[in-house]
């Protein structure tokens, strides 16, 4: 008989091919076809091609924000056998190449949650088994797939660069060349406000476009099939702030790919489908370039901002916000002074005097004041030393009230209208669009606030532009362009060709405004008016009429002027703040009246049309 050893030695023996046979089976039979997905992974493979963003030009057809080609070294960490050479052919060190190699996804996916990362790699491999099933023929995708991705190793090469590696694929199927695309923004900080930036879809993003509970289980997952759908991916870069996020839809196009079957080299065989990129529309503004470096000009060296409307349309001539940033560099955008803040359209500031405006139109259409009536200004209101006045006027009225911008005129005109009616004055405020968004094409935009007045104390802080009252300077100009224009709010817009219809301040009559108009025109254009010697030194060439504003705030007051010229034929409304500079009103009015004047040097012609065809690009 065999002895105990030898059987030992058959069983083990036995064992051994009994597990050898399994694994076998197991291999041809069971994960039969996971290898063959992954061989058909290998072999047909996808490359995006990305879609141009559409141009953001401004009324004279100046790009704003284009999209530029930037060409960028990808490769398979897993293919790659030779750093060295590697590093050579890219004229770069090797360690740097090795680490960006071992570095692989970590770049790409800095920034984001762990669901993202997780719904991102499933999204990418239902996408790379769809593509490896079509090419091969089948209707429905592989449940599973070995996904594989390359990285980028080398950024922004000169097309010289691109050529010579390009022939030196043979010897480097690892890598390929990808084309990426940049938003520049040729004029740098010019408008960046407008403009905005583009980034990489955040949380907040996908919760808005998807509709889906991320915080949900799988949510991550649908939410990339919704964005799939809608031809987003997590690794999209949107509209993140300004037009480039208002304007999403309009300028994203739609990107395109091609399918490669290559060889086990990596070289490719033959093309198996292409779909060509749509491009995005451009976007055509009503903006004049030259108006607008005036208005940033008028409020350089100060926090604060500048509006310019056509006051007859509501298009946006200039919006100028300060500080600014560049948004080709993202660091700029931050700091103490907030200069990512559009203060033009958010920015929230008592009104000061500028208010009186309004204070006259609610005086004289109640019938509390009208064009004769006087008080008298002892430079304090009687019986309160809240309520001052810069000079000592004696008996005023509304012509010269204005024109010298008389606090204690506009406070008995505040206690006449409130024993009128008690809520006339906000009311008022209300009609001249304060309180509400004007609803500009731009996200952001504030609201700002209008008290009540349950007493003829609130009723006088109202009525000179201070207390509860919160105001944008879009908001100012708004106003003033109604007086401007006959009794309209306008709606303001910065894509040019759309019109929107002018609302109608309900009861204001032609002679109210008649009024307020030759008011406004003495604080500009006659001796003694607050802005007169403003007009003198700015030398601007053109008749404006506006209202200076002093508005006392912490930190220091804020200086306002909104107006409109020309003055007897109104084409423009615009205004101007500077925050907490400290100073009156008629030194920001100087350098906006400079401004005016190189807009009356050539005024502006406005574009015909606000979305364009994109330009033909060539594929990448």
């Amino acid at each position: 008989m065999p002895s105990r050893r030898i059987l030992i030695l058959l069983g083990a023996f036995a064992a051994g091919f009994g597990l050898l046979v399994a694994r076998l089976a197991q291999l041809q039979i069971v994960e039969t076809d996971e290898h063959k997905r992954r061989a058909e992974a290998r072999r047909a493979w996808r490359e995006t091609l990305p879609a141009p963003r559409g141009r953001i030009l401004a009324a004279g057809g100046e790009p704003l924000a284009r999209d530029d080609a930037a060409y960028d070294v990808l490769a398979f960490p897993d293919e790659v056998q030779d750093p060295g050479a590697l590093a050579a052919l890219l004229g770069e060190a090797q360690q740097d190449v090795e680490r960006r190699l071992v570095a692989g996804m970590a770049a790409f996916l800095e920034g984001m949650s762990p669901e993202q990362i997780r719904a991102f790699r499933e999204a990418e491999a239902d996408e790379e088994a769809g593509t490896a099933a079509q090419a091969n023929g089948r209707s429905k995708p592989a449940p599973r797939l070995w996904t594989r991705r390359a990285h980028p190793i080398a950024f922004d090469l000169a097309r010289a660069d691109v050529l010579r590696i390009a022939e030196a694929a043979e010897r480097f199927p690892e890598l390929s060349i990808a084309t990426r695309r940049i938003r520049r923004v040729p004029e740098g900080a010019l408008a960046a406000h407008l403009v905005g930036t583009v980034g990489a879809i955040t949380a907040e993003d996908v919760k808005r476009r998807t509709g889906v509970d991320i915080s949900a289980p799988g949510g991550w997952r649908e939410a990339a099939r919704v964005l799939r759908e809608k031809g987003l991916r997590l690794s999209d870069a949107v509209g993140r702030s300004g037009l480039e996020r208002a304007f999403e839809e309009t300028l994203r196009g739609r990107e395109g790919y091609r399918v490669f079957e290559k060889d086990p080299k990596g070289r490719r065989i033959r093309l198996l489908e292409e779909v060509a990129p749509t491009p995005g529309a451009d976007l055509r503004l009503s903006l004049d370039v030259r108006l607008q470096r005036a208005a940033e000009e008028s409020i350089s060296g100060h926090r604060g901002a500048a509006v310019f409307l056509d006051c007859r349309t509501g298009a946006v001539l200039a919006l100028a916000s300060s500080p600014g940033f560049d948004p080709n560099h993202p660091k700029t955008q931050s700091g103490p002074d907030i200069p990512a803040l559009n203060r033009a359209i958010s920015g929230l500031y008592p009104a000061g005097s500028a208010m009186k405006v309004v204070t006259a139109a609610a005086g004289l259409r109640t019938g509390a004041i009208d064009r004769e009536t006087s008080f008298d200004c002892q430079k304090h209101f009687p019986g309160s030393a809240s309520f001052q006045c810069e000079g000592l006027h004696g008996p005023i009225s509304l012509p010269e009230a204005m024109q010298r911008s008389c606090n204690i005129f506009f406070c008995h005109t505040a206690d006449a209208i409130h024993r009128r009616r008690g809520s006339a004055l906000p009311d008022e405020a209300r009609a001249f669009g304060f309180g509400e968004r004007t609803g500009i094409d731009l996200p952001g935009e504030a609201e700002g606030s209008v008290p009540s007045t349950p007493n003829p104390g609130d009723a006088r802080n109202l009525a000179l532009g201070q207390g509860a009252l919160l105001v944008t300077p879009i908001q100012i100009a708004r106003m003033i362009a109604a007086i401007a224009n006959g009794g309209f709010l306008v709606t303001p817009r910065l894509e040019a060709g759309i019109p929107l219809s002018p609302i109608p301040i309900e009861g204001l009559e032609p002679k109210v405004l008649a009024e307020i108009r030759k008011d406004l025109e003495l604080v500009v254009m006659e001796s003694g008016g607050t802005a007169h010697r403003a007009y003198l030194e700015a030398k601007p060439g053109v008749n404006i009429a506006g209202k200076t504003g002093t508005a006392q705030a912490p930190g220091g007051s804020h200086a306002w002027f909104a107006g409109y010229a020309p003055a007897e034929a109104p084409r423009i409304a615009f205004a101007i703040i500077w925050e907490n500079a400290g100073v009156h009103g008629s030194e920001a009015a100087r350098e906006i009246f400079r401004a005016v004047g190189a807009w009356a040097a050539a005024p502006p012609t406005a574009p015909s049309s606000g979305r364009e065809a994109p330009e033909d690009t060539p594929s990448p």
